[in-house]
């Protein structure tokens, strides 16, 4: 404060009380003040006066110079002095300076010294139109830098133009520069519905197959017996009020979804609170029980006719077949004791009562449109009919896994006049016909038609399959029956009569074995 006082009574000092000082005392007063003055110097205009970079030689601007340089030392007390130097002498130094004109130039300025003078508060700040230089050591926000140039390649785009863009310096939020992939963007509104046509075709590709199979795919075959009739109407009730059931129950949650969706609430915030409705929770609960009464009570009605046999008293009865289930084939047994091998015949219009069995594992009989499918269990007998109104081949199945030649296990029921139903009988009664149907549907889908082998070994030089003893052990017993699973071969014969093992026989020497190889 002494220096003060001095300064203040020196006749030099009261002459010129507001003379500019020099560039170094000016620094020193605009260190603290230098925010403010970066601020304000965006809307100055620029002039000799602006922001200097580095230890170019200029003048120090009259206006920031004239502070004195004790007012500057009380505004920052906590500027470190030069260590050596009393009060006294800095007083005196201050004094011999006081009032001299601002027209020395200094050389180690390290930081901007702006202007600093009165501006309005920016209202709405623009981006700059060029970079301003940055400051010491300090690189630019980057809202003050000047935006990249967008450059779009033209052989992207379908129909290029030279136009001159204008570049926006600030471009946040305002341009999405995606230059490569600008071409694959749509509207929302084409995108939804691109994504729903490519939904629908692909579900209509995924239905194709289904609905090439005939009845859409989604009934059973078409009936062609009063019990298959009476399964296909159990169905086709079943499924009219579950598909019902279906697209209530699917409208009312896509209903749900959108009418309750947020629209714009807080992830925290409840949605609007739904009460009971008495009559409605009613309703809800005794349409299930009136539906699954309704469904019962229709089963039941046509249950009798889809189980129970025809008694067929105006035709002498029905006619009865006896059904052998082995691996992998199925044998017919006919009322006069005639056998045949995957194929049965019988007469149009008739009923015809079919009794199951199985010698070996469980299969199961099954055509589709001459009825349901019956399980043929080793040791159990059981019941099934039909009765064909239309004449055809009907094609069957085994309807329960078997073993490794499960798929080959197929049945066809050849429906026919009654004449040709009688002349057939009389054909299977010819040993090569028994045989040769044996060996197809027995032997042949492991070891092929020639019995070169197939799934099993090449068999057609084998002398076992001329040797009575040797071949009838194998269609009794089997092959390999532990150990390896590969050539595991089933007992295919078990249960035949000495007709059919003859018959095979005899076709094996005159079709299938073609002698032992010669040696040397």
């Amino acid at each position: 404060m002494a220096s003060s006082t001095d300064a203040s009574s020196s006749p030099r000092s009261a002459l010129r009380p507001n003379r500019p000082r020099t560039a170094r005392a000016s620094l020193t007063t605009m260190q603290a003040s230098q925010p403010a003055a970066r601020t304000c110097s965006r809307t100055a205009p620029r002039s000799s006066s602006s922001a200097h970079v580095g230890t170019s030689r200029r003048a120090t601007s009259p206006a920031v110079a004239a502070a004195p340089r004790r007012a500057s030392r009380q505004l920052q007390p906590g500027v470190a002095h030069r260590p050596g130097r009393s009060a006294a002498a800095l007083a005196a130094r201050d004094q011999r300076r006081d009032g001299r004109p601002a027209s020395g130039f200094v050389d180690d300025v390290d930081r901007v010294v702006l202007a600093i003078r009165p501006c309005d508060p920016e209202q709405h700040r623009e981006p700059a139109d060029r970079a301003e230089p940055p400051l010491v050591r300090e690189r630019a926000p980057e809202h003050e830098r000047v935006a990249d140039p967008v450059e779009i390649a033209a052989r992207l785009l379908p129909n290029p133009v030279h136009v001159h863009l204008v570049t926006i310096s600030d471009t946040d939020g305002k341009l999405y520069a995606r230059g490569l992939l600008h071409r694959f963007r749509m509207p929302v509104s084409v995108r939804r519905r691109a994504l729903v046509l490519l939904l629908a075709l692909g579900a209509a590709l995924a239905l194709a197959g289904a609905a090439y199979a005939g009845n859409g795919g989604f009934a059973p075959a078409t009936p062609h017996s009063p019990n298959a009739s009476g399964i296909n109407d159990s169905y086709k009730l079943i499924a009219l009020f579950t598909g019902i059931i279906f697209v209530i129950v699917e409208g009312a949650l896509i209903w749900f979804i959108f009418r309750y969706r947020n629209r714009g609430r807080p992830r925290t915030a409840e949605g609007p609170q739904i009460y009971a409705h008495t009559r409605l929770e009613l309703m809800w609960t005794a349409a299930p029980v009136l539906i699954l009464a309704v469904i019962a009570a229709f089963v039941f009605y046509k249950l009798p006719g889809i189980k129970n046999v025809p008694a067929a008293k105006a035709q002498g009865g029905p006619l009865v077949i006896r059904v052998e289930a082995h691996q992998f084939y199925w044998q017919f047994t006919y009322p006069d004791g005639a056998t045949s091998i995957d194929e049965l015949h019988v007469p149009a219009n008739r009923v015809v009562r079919v009794d199951i069995h199985s010698e070996d594992v469980d299969h199961s009989w099954w055509v589709p449109e001459l009825g349901g499918k019956f399980d043929a269990i080793p040791g159990v007998t059981n019941h099934t009919w039909f009765k064909a109104n239309r004449m055809g081949t009907y094609r069957g199945q085994c309807g329960e896994f078997c073993g490794v030649f499960h798929a080959e296990m197929t049945a066809r029921v050849v429906v026919e006049s009654d004449a040709a139903y009688r002349s057939y009988l009389a054909s299977v009664r010819d040993p090569l016909i028994l045989g040769g149907q044996e060996w197809r549907g027995v032997c042949a889908k492991c070891h092929g038609l020639s019995g070169r082998g197939g799934y099993g070994p090449n068999i057609a030089v084998n002398a076992v399959l001329v040797e009575h003893a040797g071949l009838l052990r194998i269609l009794e017993h089997g092959q390999n029956q532990l150990r390896p699973v590969s050539s595991y071969m089933p007992p295919v014969g078990r249960g035949w009569t000495d007709a059919q093992v003859k018959a095979l026989e005899a076709y094996l020497k005159t079709r299938v074995y073609k002698g032992a190889p010669s040696g040397g």
